[in-house]
């Protein structure tokens, strides 16, 4: 629906030498008390610097005891397998609370893989794949994307992309193929609506077989090859925050294979990838286990710069120039590294000697990484502007209150109000700014489901891609969103405008018309793809973005959309669609009309059960409303 129209007995005297005796022994069993106390409060101060593991009770529980070791260069010891149990691979959790890591139960990349989640805190560890003779794979730098985890299993007998729910259920196969090629190293978007992952091509040997980056949608669909030939040999994606993709590559030279770099490609568009660039040509240095950091700005590496006997962590900047060194190990080898996304903690696996092929650890280590200002930061793989800091964008949280107003302009910013929603193509940058000079944050307002007679972007539209007129406006019909490579180029300006005034996030309206009659014969899939990528290319603008009135899949796209904004879930009855959402700790705003039965005290008696924002408005959305007192 368009937002136009959108829980006695008596004891003996005791002697003085009793008396003393007892008052000695209640003395005496205080003091033990104390003793006891303060000994109680230095473990539990220890435990929260240094949280110990707790063993995994279904496998060899010995091979799981923890360790306080700490390394002259600040970092300790996560794991301390013993045998020939090795740990790698380890990725944080959005909130970087929570690791969840690859344990290979017979050496290094050896045998059986389990997947293990640990809470950082508590030091709790909680199996969440361990099935038999199967390899269960992570890799160290975005695995994890809100409530899902993606990793590579064989476990049908081929490897293959899958994902899963944070607690090990809910197993999802994403890709299915007949080769003998391998689908490994599976790495997410940041907005979790697609995966990059690497196919492995067959060898007699490992010096003759090569790999190729791809990138397909989380449902299965769409893939895409975006590097890679018989002369290259691309490995380990890595999704950075602005969208690029980064992949350590070799190059084949009659017969020979050069040293491994990092490169870099990038979809400005979300459809087509550019060529790859190096981003760290060391000539003779070596940069393996490459990620980003959240900034984007950093590379982190495993390399011998400098002519190390054993790799160590560095951290590239992107840009180019002198690495920093984040590890000083001289008799191990460190790798796998992933930085925590609050940009805090390094997290590595080091292997117990200095031979590579002997079990890992993974080992803890704080660290400062100091982003270089948006305006002195290098865009090396293309000149796509970068007027945001793409690290991170806005996450609203549950209770904040909403105006919404889209006629009579101008906006009134005297409403008192947390957040506002305003069109994003009606209103100039002075707007938001005066409002982001309020504290306030600011929502765009985009359509990109339907076509506006009245917008300046009106006749860039083709005819092909104009459907039946929208019941109830006459100035617009539904746009027939199958056709993204079309809609693309107009759509992605729009978001360029938002992003350009200093909007905090976007509003795309009319994303459910699969539901409606639009002339076109859309399927929920095809929505779903049309919805994620929108939220990927608000998302690489660095904003926010919102899911409008898609309750049908809302369970589908919790992980790709920030928020949710609805109309009239109170007189519809389907508020409790967006619970997902609620639950996962994100704002759900909604309005009510005042052309309908629903009273306020209606309207609030829902939002205060379920803990959404709602207010009633006019039908235009003008300055008027009335919200829950």
């Amino acid at each position: 629906m368009s937002n136009k129209s959108e829980t006695s007995l008596q004891s003996d005297r005791p002697t003085t030498d009793r008396k003393t005796f007892l008052r000695r022994l209640w003395l005496g069993g205080l003091s033990i008390v104390v003793i006891l106390m303060i000994a109680l409060g230095a473990i539990v101060t220890l435990k929260q610097r240094l949280p110990a593991p707790e063993p995994i009770s279904q496998y060899e529980p010995s091979n799981f005891v923890g360790s306080f070791e700490t390394r002259a260069d600040g970092a300790w010891r996560l794991t301390s397998g013993t045998g020939s149990a090795s740990f790698q691979n380890a990725c944080f959790s959005p909130d970087s609370q929570q690791l969840v890591y690859t344990r290979w139960r017979d050496g290094y990349n050896q045998g059986p893989a389990d997947l293990v989640a640990r809470n950082l805190a508590s030091g709790e560890e909680r199996l969440l794949v361990g099935d038999g003779d199967s390899a269960n794979v992570n890799v160290p730098f975005g695995c994890w994307r809100g409530a899902s985890i993606t990793f590579a299993s064989d476990r049908g007998g081929r490897d293959e992309i899958w994902i899963m729910a944070t607690d090990g259920t809910n197993l999802r196969q994403v890709t299915h193929h007949n080769s003998n090629e391998a689908y490994i190293e599976p790495v997410f978007s940041p907005d979790g609506s697609k995966i990059a992952f690497e196919i492995d091509q067959p060898s007699a040997s490992d010096e003759d077989q090569f790999g190729q980056i791809f990138v397909i949608d989380r449902d299965g669909q769409r893939q895409t090859k975006i590097t890679g030939s018989t002369e290259t040999d691309d490995r380990l994606p890595s999704w950075a925050s602005d969208g690029r993709i980064l992949f350590q590559r070799r190059t084949r030279v009659v017969n020979e294979w050069s040293d491994w770099d990092v490169f870099a490609v990038e979809s400005p568009d979300g459809l087509k990838w550019s060529a790859p660039v190096n981003l760290t040509d060391q000539s003779a240095n070596e940069e393996t286990d490459n990620s980003w950091d959240p900034s984007a700005q950093f590379i982190v590496s495993s390399s011998d710069y400098g002519g190390l006997s054993q790799p160590n962590i560095f951290a590239f900047r992107a840009s180019g120039g002198e690495p920093i060194r984040l590890t000083t190990s001289s008799d191990r080898e460190d790798g796998a590294p992933s930085i925590s996304p609050d940009g805090r903690w390094l997290v590595f696996e080091s292997h117990r000697t200095a031979d590579e092929a002997s079990p890992s650890d993974l080992w803890l280590k704080e660290v400062t990484l100091s982003p270089l200002p948006s305006s002195a930061t290098s865009r090396p793989v293309s000149s796509s502007p970068a007027a945001k800091d793409l690290s991170r964008w806005w996450q609203p949280t549950p209770g904040l209150s909403f105006q919404w107003q889209l006629t009579k302009l101008p906006i009134d910013t005297s409403v008192a109000a947390d957040v506002y929603e305003i069109d994003g193509l009606d209103n100039g940058k002075e707007i938001v700014d005066n409002l982001h000079a309020q504290g306030r944050r600011v929502i765009c307002y985009v359509d990109v489901g339907s076509w506006e007679n009245y917008r300046d972007d009106a006749s860039q539209f083709p005819a092909d891609v104009l459907g039946n007129v929208y019941q109830g406006w006459s100035d617009e019909r539904w746009l027939d969103i199958r056709q993204i490579d079309q809609l693309a180029p107009i759509l992605s300006q729009r978001f360029d405008t938002c992003r350009d005034k200093g909007f905090d996030a976007v509003e795309a309206d009319n994303v459910d018309g699969f539901e409606q009659t639009t002339g076109f014969p859309i399927t929920a899939d095809d929505q779903l793809q049309f919805n994620r990528w929108v939220a990927a290319q608000v998302h690489q603008r660095g904003m926010a973005v919102a899911l409008k009135n898609d309750g049908a899949q809302a369970a589908e796209l919790v992980n790709d959309f920030d928020f949710v904004v609805t109309e009239e879930c109170v007189l519809q009855n389907n508020c409790d669609e967006y619970a997902l959402f609620r639950a996962a700790g994100k704002l759900h705003l909604n309005a009510e009309y005042t052309d309908t039965p629903i009273t306020v005290e209606q309207m609030c008696a829902v939002a205060k059960q379920q803990g959404f924002t709602t207010v009633l408005k006019q039908r235009d959305l003008d300055i008027n409303r009335k919200t829950c007192q």
